[in-house]
């Protein structure tokens, strides 16, 4: 997954819409986004991020459903005593797509082959005898 907000930023935000700006300072922020028209985005989280009075940083992940992937609204809000100072969007754009060459499965079959290798040396009858 990618940050889409930076990436659309260039189309003049309108696909996404948050009164946070209009609010500052805010403890609780609308949030909306419309995906239908562009095919490959989505949305399928939101990192909304504040500071408390004494300066302490909060960060809270709203996971988006797949009912709202592509068009959504809410409300945000980090424990309703939190100043939030940022919201992202994260999700899948077109380009986003990680390929996967078979590493992953090569790593699991070191790893269990490395197990057998110490199961079989600390149960081997012929151990030294300390």
């Amino acid at each position: 997954m990618g940050i889409i907000t930076d990436k659309l930023s260039a189309a003049g935000w309108s696909y996404f819409n948050t009164d946070l700006f209009s609010l500052d300072p805010t403890r609780n922020a609308s949030i909306s986004w419309n995906f239908s028209a562009l095919p490959g985005y989505s949305v399928g989280w939101l990192d909304v991020f504040g500071r408390d009075q004494n300066g302490n940083a909060w960060n809270h992940f709203y996971r988006v459903g797949p009912s709202s992937r592509f068009e959504g609204s809410g409300t945000v809000t980090l424990s309703g005593q939190v100043t939030i100072d940022s919201i992202a969007f994260y999700g899948k754009t077109p380009t986003s797509n990680i390929p996967e060459t078979g590493a992953t499965l090569l790593l699991l079959l070191y790893g269990l082959g490395g197990l057998l290798s110490f199961r079989r040396i600390t149960t081997s009858p012929n151990k030294i005898a300390c």
